[in-house]
């Protein structure tokens, strides 16, 4: 048999613990049958049986520095202040949780708790011997100010930043043409302001290359996700049945979709902290809009690419009929709008079209469009078209696109369609549009609202025409609009709220919108939520003067409460929720009778139309902390999220106040949980 033998020079110990070393091979000897060689002076010798042997030995890992010690090891010189005296051991002061490193140890630059440090890091010099440099890095997106650099012959040769986020991930460079030659690592941080740090750990040369962007980074996005679901899931505050991320910060709705007998839902998505940051887009998909399967993730930033971050848009069907979502893809330069084309029938992977971007600021000519983003697709007489938001010369806008091939890849800019009337308003952000029982509404999301514009698209000229303003869903923010199985449009928000334990935020009850003839946009909740309906109170024609308590008969933190109810001659009627044993507290919705506004905690004033008549009509949806009201016939829908409400507090109790009101009927449900099913991550 054929015996192999390998010389290397002995490793040299300058980096200390598990930092090694190597000087290049110095030969290989191939001796036949029982003939062999002598072992040359000062070197270790290894005896391989087979080839495949001797290659992984010969490509086993070399790993430069692990920062596991209370001090940089050998070698290490620092400068200034930003990485103290030794590695750090996770997070350090109010930074937020920091993940993804390897062992107790890493390089963290928020010295004393701030973004204020500065200063360098720099290693011994060391022979680059194997065909990759593989480190973690996180921390801030600035490569000028946080970097690390490759150098070779005094000049950077590779760079890397972190992303914006505590989460390390797991950068590599190949260096095979750098074989052979000394190279040092420079880490620096002179960045001051937020995110003005950076985060390393487990640096190593290695012969097996990772596996391409997409899988790596979803794959590590998986794994974060699966930490977090427990505390998430044990949080009592969470809503029951509204749709929620599984864990983790989620933002707006992305891309509704019916497609193959599925809903899809997709959203702004951090999967490594409760926070803002890294948005990739989270996917869910149900059979009713009430009970979901958790997906993974679906689309990523691209970071080799320049994507530090996936924000809003939305999906629409190829010519071929196949799904392609559109989004605004951010990095270090303007905003432009990317494409994605679904690679399954269940949505679940998706393809970067290599045509992107698809629109870039270089369509507008002169026109010079400031915070642009979230694209909105529609069809109008067979042709299809896109709408941004924005802002053009300080005012907020509407953007209009055309396409010009059915692959949906290339775009002609119509210019802008919409200018908000309000002067204060200098951009508009996920702009939707459809066509509603014979009338045009244009949703746009500005400074914390929906608002809703009716009226007429006319495509010839280019404009929208307003016939009548409103806030749709007072309270949530980012919509986003979709056609159900029978053709109806639905309305999905975001609702924002305070972090929790493990997660951040949650999607509104998805709504069937219709517009009356005087212009009025009216909402209905899913029908399909009746399916969630326990317990049933009912009262009918019932007077009301003082207060009703209808503890003993129903109560609890997860209710639907329907009510139709006749002022009479009281001032004010109020509806009182999670009530304390003795009434001092409870989240009361109040409608002041003389001026026809309904007061919901936590949100402003809303008048109630006269069109809808003089009772009080009530349609509420209560998720522990979250808090639905369809008033006036859903003319007039508010959205509310309550974490702070004693767990207690389960009462449900009717008050008039100025004299007697009348409830014709008064139906009360308790609500059971939908399915939020999560054993995709692992439950």
């Amino acid at each position: 048999m054929a015996q192999i033998f390998l010389f290397f020079s002995a490793p040299k110990r300058l980096l200390g613990r598990r930092a090694l070393i190597a000087s290049p091979l110095i030969g290989v000897l191939i001796s036949a049958g029982t003939g062999g060689c002598a072992t040359p002076t000062k070197t270790s010798l290894v005896k391989i049986d087979t080839v495949t042997k001797a290659a992984v030995k010969a490509t086993s890992d070399i790993v430069i520095a692990d920062f596991e010690g209370a001090a940089y090891s050998d070698g290490w010189t620092t400068t200034g202040t930003a990485f103290g005296a030794g590695p750090a051991h996770g997070a350090i002061g109010g930074q937020q949780a920091v993940s993804g490193f390897v062992g107790a140890g890493l390089i963290n630059t928020y010295l004393d708790g701030s973004d204020r440090a500065v200063g360098t890091l720099t290693s011994p010099p060391f022979v680059i011997s194997r065909k990759y440099l593989s480190f973690l890095v996180g921390g801030g997106h600035h490569p000028a100010e946080n970097r690390v650099d490759l150098i070779v012959n005094e000049t950077s040769v590779r760079t890397a930043t972190g992303g914006d986020s505590e989460q390390l991930q797991r950068n590599q460079w190949d260096v095979s043409d750098l074989y052979g030659k000394t190279a040092t690592l420079k880490i620096t941080d002179t960045a001051t302001g937020q995110w003005g740090h950076l985060n390393v750990d487990d640096i190593r040369l290695t012969d097996a290359k990772l596996p391409d962007e997409q899988t790596r980074l979803l794959a590590s996005a998986m794994t974060a996700i699966r930490a977090a679901v427990p505390a998430a899931e044990a949080d009592a505050r969470r809503p029951a049945y509204h749709y929620h991320a599984p864990a983790q910060w989620m933002n707006d709705p992305n891309g509704p979709i019916y497609y193959k007998g599925w809903y899809h839902v997709f959203y702004q998505f951090n999967p490594y902290g409760p926070k803002w940051g890294n948005m990739h887009w989270g996917h869910a998909r149900s059979k009713d809009l009430v009970n979901w399967v958790q997906m993974p993730p679906a689309l990523w930033p691209s970071r080799s690419a320049g994507e530090d971050h996936i924000y809003s848009g939305s999906i629409f069907p190829r010519a071929d009929g196949i799904p392609m979502a559109f989004y605004t893809s951010i990095g270090g330069r303007d905003p432009e709008q990317w494409g994605a084309v679904a690679a399954s029938p269940d949505l679940k992977t998706w393809r970067k079209a290599p045509q992107n971007p698809l629109v870039s600021n270089a369509n507008h000519g002169s026109d010079k469009v400031a915070e642009w983003r979230d694209p909105f697709l529609f069809k109008q007489d067979g042709v299809t078209y896109m709408l941004t938001g924005g802002g053009l010369n300080d005012h907020g806008v509407v953007l209009m696109y055309q396409a010009t091939n059915p692959g949906l890849t290339a775009w002609k800019y119509l210019g802008p369609i919409f200018q908000h009337p309000d002067a204060q308003i200098h951009n508009i952000e996920c702009p939707n549009i459809a066509l509603i029982d014979g009338k045009w509404m244009l949703l746009t999301s500005t400074y914390g609202k929906v608002e809703s514009f009716v009226g007429q698209l006319d495509v010839a000229n280019r404009r929208f025409i307003t016939e009548k303003r409103g806030v749709l869903a007072d309270g949530s923010y980012a919509s986003q609009l979709m056609r159900n199985a029978d053709g109806d449009v639905v309305y999905y928000g975001w609702m924002h709220t305070e972090e929790g334990a493990g997660w951040n935020g949650y999607v509104t009850l998805p709504s069937v919108l219709h517009i009356t003839s005087d212009g009025t946009i009216v909402s209905t909740p899913v029908k399909k939520f009746e399916s969630l309906r326990g317990k049933h109170v009912q009262i009918t024609d019932r007077a009301l003067n003082g207060s009703l308590d209808l503890s003993d008969q129903i109560s609890g933190k997860s209710l639907e409460l329907i009510a139709d109810i006749d002022p009479g001659a009281a001032s004010s009627v109020t509806v009182h929720l999670r009530t304390s044993a003795d009434g001092s507290q409870s989240l009361a919705i109040r409608y002041d009778v003389a001026t026809r506004t309904l007061h919901v905690p936590g949100r402003g004033d809303a008048v109630l139309p006269a069109s809808m008549g003089p009772n009080l009509k009530l349609h509420v949806f209560l998720d522990n902390g979250a808090l639905d009201v369809y008033a006036a016939d859903g003319a007039v829908v508010l959205d509310a999220f309550h974490s702070d409400v004693p767990a207690a507090n389960l009462g449900v109790r009717l008050t008039a106040e100025g004299g007697a009101a009348t409830v014709k009927t008064l139906d009360i449900y308790a609500m059971k949980p939908a399915v939020m099913d999560d054993s995709v991550f692992g439950k």
